[in-house]
C-alpha cells in the first residue's frame, strides 16, 4: 500500500467517538484526549471532559490539557473544537509575511495570469535580499533607540562586514545578538535561539520580531535574557527563487552543524549565558519552528525549551487516501511513502499561487527513495520514537492557526495526537482563523511569550565571580567569530 496507517496507531483509534465516520467539526478535543489536572488542585476528578474557554479577543483560545498517561503534570492547552471541516484545496486562502515579504514559504507557480500576476505582487525583484540589504544599511541605531535592549550587530546589512565565520558552511554569515536592558557581563542570562521562516533571513528578527521578546522582557513577562537570530537561509539573502535551509544537513550545506557548532560556539564564546539546558530555549516561526523542534530532539544536551509558530511538524502527513491537503482524522491517517514534485502542498490567494513539493525537498534531498528515507529521518513526528523521548525532557510548546494555507494545522495535529500517545506532555494554542502569515504569529506570540516566561523565569540572570566581559567593538582579525579559519576573500 502506498499509504498505511501507523502500525502504533492501528488499534488504538477505535475508541474514539465516531469510528470510522468520524467528525473532525464535531469533536475535535477526542483526538487529544482528556485532562489530568495539576496536582495542587485537590478535591478534583484527575480526568474530566475539555470544556471550552470563551473567544479571546485575538480570536483564540486556550485549554489546559495533558497527555492522560504522562507522569507529570504540567501547564498545557488545547483550543477551538468546533472548527468547520473542509476541503482545503478548495478554500479560500490569505496571504503574509514575514518581514514584508509574502507568506513564510516560496512561491512556485503561478497559474492563470502567470509571471504578471508575480511581479505586481511582489514588485519583481531580482534578489529580495539586496534590496532588503540595502533598506536597512545604517538603520541599527534607529532600530535600537526604539528598544529598552539593544540589537549587536554581526552582519553586513549596516556598512560594516561584521559577519562571523561560519567553519560548516566555508563562508560568512549573518547573525543578530539582542542583549536586555541593563545588560551587564558581570551576570549570566537565559538565552533563546530564533530561527526565522522560509524565503526569509535575519533581517526579519530586527524588522518584526525583536519588538515582542524587548516588550515582553520590560513587561516582565520576560526574564531579561539573550537572543540570537542568525541568517538561514541557503544563498545568504532572503528569495523566492531559493528553497530553505531547515537548518538540516543537506547537499544545500551543513546547517545543522552551522547552528550547532558555529552559531551556538560563537556565543558561548563571546556572551555570558548560564550553562544549563533549562536556561537554553530555541523557537522559530514555519520552518524555523521545524529547526527548533529537529535540532532539539537531535541535541538535548544543549536544548530543554522549545517552542514552534506554524511549524511543520510532521512533513509526511498525508491522509488515509494520499491526499495532503486534508484535516487530520486520526481514524484515516497514513504516512507518505514517495515524493511527487508537482504535488501542491501549499494554496495562496484562492489558488492563483501555489506552492509544490519539488521546491521544498529536492534542493534538500532530492525526489528519489533516499529523499524519502531523509525527510524520514529528520521528520520530528518519527524521532519521538526514534529517540525513545520521555515525557519531562523537553518543554513543548505548539502555537499554530486553522486556516493555515500549507496545512501544517493537520501536520501539528497528528504531532499532538502522537505525542499524547506516547504520554509527552505538549502544551498548545491555537488560533481558529489563524493563517501561515505574520498578522497569526503576531495574535499567538504573547502566549508563546508567557509560556517562555514561566519556563526561563526560574532560569534569570546570576552573578558571576569573574567578568565574562568582551567588547563588542573587539571584533577579531577575520570578523566577530575566532572560531574557525579566515573567510576567503
Amino acid at each position: 500500500m502506498m499509504y498505511q496507517l501507523p502500525d502504533s496507531l492501528q488499534a488504538r483509534d477505535a475508541g474514539y467517538p465516531g469510528g470510522a465516520s468520524y467528525n473532525h467539526a464535531r469533536d475535535r478535543q477526542a483526538k487529544l484526549g482528556t485532562c489530568t489536572l495539576d496536582s495542587n488542585q485537590p478535591g478534583l476528578e484527575s480526568r474530566l471532559k475539555i470544556v471550552p474557554p470563551p473567544l479571546q479577543p485575538s480570536h483564540s483560545l486556550a485549554y489546559r490539557i495533558f497527555p492522560h498517561r504522562a507522569p507529570i503534570v504540567a501547564s498545557s492547552s488545547m483550543s477551538a473544537p468546533g472548527r468547520s471541516s473542509r476541503n482545503k484545496s478548495t478554500s479560500e486562502l490569505g496571504g503574509g509575511s514575514i518581514g514584508g515579504k509574502p507568506g513564510l514559504l516560496k512561491v512556485d507557480f503561478v497559474k492563470y495570469t502567470g509571471w504578471l500576476v508575480a511581479l505586481l505582487m511582489f514588485g519583481a525583484p531580482l534578489s529580495p535580499a539586496r534590496s532588503s540589504t540595502l533598506q536597512f544599511k545604517g538603520n541599527i541605531d534607529k532600530i535600537n533607540r526604539h528598544l529598552a535592549g539593544q540589537v549587536l550587530d554581526f552582519t553586513d546589512n549596516h556598512g560594516e562586514d561584521r559577519r562571523i565565520w561560519s567553519e560548516a558552511l566555508g563562508e560568512r554569515r549573518d547573525l543578530y545578538v539582542y542583549v536586555p536592558p541593563g545588560y551587564d557581563c558581570h551576570h549570566r542570562y537565559p538565552i533563546i535561539l530564533w530561527l526565522h521562516g522560509f524565503a526569509a533571513d535575519e533581517t526579519s528578527f530586527i524588522k518584526e520580531v525583536v519588538q515582542l521578546f524587548d516588550a515582553a522582557i520590560v513587561a516582565g513577562t520576560l526574564p531579561p535574557a539573550i537572543v540570537a537570530a542568525p541568517d538561514g537561509s541557503i544563498k545568504g539573502r532572503p528569495s523566492f527563487r531559493n528553497a530553505g535551509s531547515f537548518y538540516l544537513n543537506s547537499k544545500a550545506g551543513n546547517f545543522e552543524d552551522y547552528i550547532i557548532h558555529d552559531v551556538w560556539g560563537f556565543l558561548l564564546q563571546n556572551f555570558p549565558i548560564r550553562p544549563e539546558r533549562e536556561a537554553h530555549a530555541i523557537t522559530g516561526v514555519s520552518m524555523g519552528g521545524f529547526g527548533a523542534y529537529n535540532l532539539a530532539f537531535k541535541y538535548p544536551q544543549i536544548f530543554k525549551v522549545v517552542a514552534g509558530f506554524l511549524p511543520p511538524l510532521n512533513p509526511r502527513w498525508v491522509d488515509c487516501h494520499g491526499r495532503y491537503m486534508r484535516n487530520f482524522d486520526p481514524c484515516c491517517w497514513g504516512w507518505r511513502s514517495e515524493l511527487r514534485g508537482w504535488e501542491v502542498i501549499g494554496r495562496f490567494y484562492g489558488g492563483l499561487i501555489v506552492i509544490r513539493q519539488k521546491r521544498l525537498i529536492d534542493p534538500l534531498f532530492g525526489l528519489g527513495p533516499p529523499a524519502l528515507a531523509a525527510l524520514s529521518r529528520e521528520n520530528p513526528i518519527e524521532m519521538i520514537d526514534r529517540f525513545h523521548i520521555p515525557n519531562g525532557l523537553y518543554d513543548l510548546c505548539v502555537a499554530y492557526g486553522g486556516k493555515d494555507q500549507f496545512n501544517i494545522d493537520a501536520q501539528v495535529e497528528s504531532f499532538l495526537y502522537l505525542a499524547r500517545q506516547r504520554g509527552l506532555c505538549v502544551s498548545v494554542n491555537y488560533d481558529p482563523r489563524g493563517r501561515h502569515n505574520l498578522r497569526t504569529m503576531k495574535r499567538l506570540a504573547p502566549w508563546v511569550l508567557e509560556w517562555l516566561g514561566r519556563r526561563l523565569g526560574p532560569f534569570g540572570p546570576v552573578p558571576v565571580s569573574v567578568p565574562e566581559c568582551k567588547s563588542e567593538s573587539a571584533v577579531p582579525e577575520h570578523g566577530p567569530n575566532s572560531l574557525g579559519p579566515p573567510s576567503p576573500p
